[in-house]
């Protein structure tokens, strides 16, 4: 057991509380971003189906890095309103398939993943609500739909959306901030998780 002040910071590490739906406004390339339930079930399909091939071929440590990734997208979906069925479904199988890849078991990784792949293009995606009050976010990781940590939400404009800090080291050994370019994101283009 750890102090309050503790348990609040694991809480809210926990949550990655917010994850961008679609790319950094500088690498966007439509002018409309997808529903945020598709872009994170797209997202987190990628990234499993990268994991797969990498398995099969052999590549571990990539794969890894597409299975905490996938896993990262499958937490927000969980702590935002898209967490029951097949994102919950998904995140259990990515869980085990972790702990089998662990204990060295790869075709049950494999077959896990795959199991995650199925939930996740099997069933329709459910409308997303949108949470009012970010004022709780500040200091969050910012994730894009792929689980890639982009930066942090920094402040909140009521008229214009949110402020975030993007790119280069942020929070790096969890004090090291070097870089990054502040930019207003659409409320629109946030999911809190």
């Amino acid at each position: 057991m750890g102090c309050p002040e503790t348990v609040r910071n694991r809480a809210a590490i926990l949550a990655i509380a917010c994850a961008l739906v679609a790319l950094p406004v500088w690498a966007q390339q439509t002018d409309e971003a997808p529903q945020p339930g598709i872009a994170l079930q797209e997202g987190a399909t990628d990234q499993l189906k990268k994991a797969i091939s990498g398995l099969s071929s052999g590549k571990r440590g990539a794969s890894v890095t597409a299975i905490d990734e996938a896993f990262r997208v499958l937490e927000v979906a969980r702590y935002s309103e898209l967490s029951m069925g097949m994102f919950s479904e998904s995140e259990d199988a990515v869980n085990q398939a972790r702990r089998a890849l662990q204990n060295g078991r790869r075709a049950d990784a494999v077959a896990k993943l795959e199991e995650a792949v199925l939930a996740l293009e099997g069933s329709d995606v459910p409308q997303l609500g949108r949470k009012t009050d970010l004022a709780e976010y500040e200091g969050a990781t910012l994730v894009n739909a792929e689980g890639r940590i982009l930066g942090e939400l920094t402040a909140e404009i009521s008229s214009e959306g949110v402020v975030a800090v993007i790119g280069n080291w942020q929070d790096t050994f969890g004090f090291i901030d070097l870089g990054g370019q502040e930019v207003v994101l659409p409320r629109d283009m946030i999911i809190l998780g």
